[in-house]
């Protein structure tokens, strides 16, 4: 799976649509322990085909927020704007709660505003959970198959070659890589469980690489 398969994959899945058809007859025959299939799949969101920082994630959480967007058009056309990988992450300005990826991104850029344009979350399992305990599923859904692939083949490639910064802020076994480890521009540094870079050198090279992506992706 290379180049754009992956949006090929959420390509023409309908706004309305809480599960991948593709995924519809692993759910049948495996079940599911604690995803909540009444949210919208979220497989990535922020404008991932060209964002100079990409974080990688297990899956999305789950609140009633998500719920509700599932529920409501505006909800669901934002959702589908986001699958088709160009979308910015929501403006935090005026909001009373920030989004969960400011307070893991700040030292990267102070400003999530300027950041939100330049940074997208790939997930490898496309489906909300408030824990993830499902691990069994991560081999069997074609969508966490697909997030895996493209991952692999593509984005992994262009940050060991420094054309993105790729940080890996939970279960990097699962995405195929080794914590406490990293090449060219592709770091697996070691986590907090939820998602927070320990105080290390990883750190500081990781912050210093950001600095250098987003110079370079500000002159061309």
């Amino acid at each position: 799976m290379t180049g754009n398969s992956l949006f090929k994959f959420w390509e023409g899945v309908p706004a309305h649509v809480k599960v991948h058809p593709d995924d519809e007859p692993v759910f049948a025959a495996h079940g599911k322990r604690a995803l909540d299939l009444d949210c919208l799949p979220t497989p990535y969101y922020g404008p991932i085909k060209t964002a100079p920082i990409v974080l990688l994630y297990l899956n999305p959480g789950l609140s009633e927020k998500d719920k509700e967007e599932a529920a409501s058009e505006d909800g669901r056309q934002f959702y589908w704007r986001q699958r088709q990988g160009s979308e910015s992450l929501r403006s935090q300005l005026n909001a009373v709660k920030k989004s969960w990826w400011v307070s893991r991104t700040k030292r990267l850029h102070p400003n999530p505003e300027y950041l939100r344009h330049r940074l997208a979350i790939l997930e490898l399992c496309a489906y909300h959970s408030k824990e993830f305990v499902d691990w069994p599923l991560l081999n069997k859904l074609p969508s966490s198959q697909a997030a895996r692939e493209w991952a692999t083949s593509t984005l992994f490639a262009e940050a060991r070659s420094q054309q993105r910064l790729v940080i890996c802020l939970r279960s990097a076994k699962h995405w195929g890589l080794t914590p406490g480890t990293h090449s060219g521009w592709l770091f697996a540094p070691h986590v907090t469980r939820s998602g927070y870079m320990l105080n290390n050198d990883d750190r500081r090279a990781i912050v210093d690489a950001a600095e250098r992506v987003l110079k370079s992706n500000i002159e061309s």
